[in-house]
């Protein structure tokens, strides 16, 4: 469903802006100006904040059934879900509206859980404390679109990206340090506006969903480490949605 969901969203981009582009390039017949060009390669840096909205549930009740209070297990996940985040992108325009580059997409969140669990025996209730620190690093080959709406001033812009995600995952449970990694395809697409202070440079603001599904993952725990094939249920959800604010060089 999220496949899906990414190939509607890309689609709509690119629909978007060649509409915009068709727009422009009638104005264009009317005013000169419109052709304005900002340069061949364009360098973009981005800070901001991303959301996860894949489905946690199952893994919500496995920490209640471990004995966490469903209240905390869902401040944990909300603390999980969110986190900071930080791109950059390179393209160089080989055509007047549309580039190739690379993109980079980094986010990071962290969740904390305190409470009395089962270790197992079914009598005693001991405290543990669940601390997690989870790293998404992605990269990959980009189409990007660009549009003026003003000239000179307001560009939309959008990209899409297809590329290899790396997630790690640094857990301490009761003491025990646990680090889980794996790797996937994924994909990301982005909209968002440009404001040009002069013809190098630019302030953008924009909208991103990215996605990327683990079905496999390597557990190590200091002494020992296993590769984990997951089932359908298990399989670790990356999807998110980002927002960003960051600079634009054009050159």
């Amino acid at each position: 469903m999220s496949k899906i969901i990414t190939s509607i969203f890309s689609l709509l981009f690119f629909v978007l802006c060649f509409y915009c582009g068709n727009a422009r390039d009638q104005d264009s017949d009317m005013d000169p100006s419109a052709t304005t060009d900002s340069g061949k390669w364009r360098f973009s840096l981005n800070g901001g904040a991303g959301y996860r909205t894949a489905k946690v549930k199952d893994s919500k009740q496995n920490l209640i059934d471990q004995g966490f209070e469903s209240a905390d297990v869902d401040d944990y996940f909300n603390q999980i879900r969110l986190g900071y985040k930080a791109s950059g992108q390179v393209h160089y325009m080989f055509w007047k509206e549309h580039g190739l580059g690379i993109d980079y997409q980094y986010h990071v969140s962290s969740g904390s859980i305190s409470g009395y669990v089962d270790p197992g025996d079914m009598v005693t209730m001991v405290f543990a404390k669940l601390d997690d620190q989870v790293y998404t690093n992605y990269i990959g080959l980009s189409l990007f679109s660009q549009s003026w709406i003003k000239p000179e001033k307001f560009k939309l812009y959008s990209q899409v990206s297809f590329g290899l995600t790396w997630y790690r995952e640094e857990t301490i449970f009761a003491y025990t340090p646990i680090l889980i990694t794996g790797n996937a395809f994924g994909g990301n697409g982005e909209l968002g506006l440009e404001y040009f202070i002069n013809d190098f440079l630019a302030l953008g603001f924009g909208f991103n969903y990215f996605q990327s599904t683990l079905s496999k993952v390597e557990t190590d725990n200091g002494n020992t480490s296993q590769e984990v094939e997951l089932s359908d249920e298990q399989k670790e959800g990356l999807q998110r949605i980002d927002m960003n604010l960051g600079l634009r060089l054009y050159f």
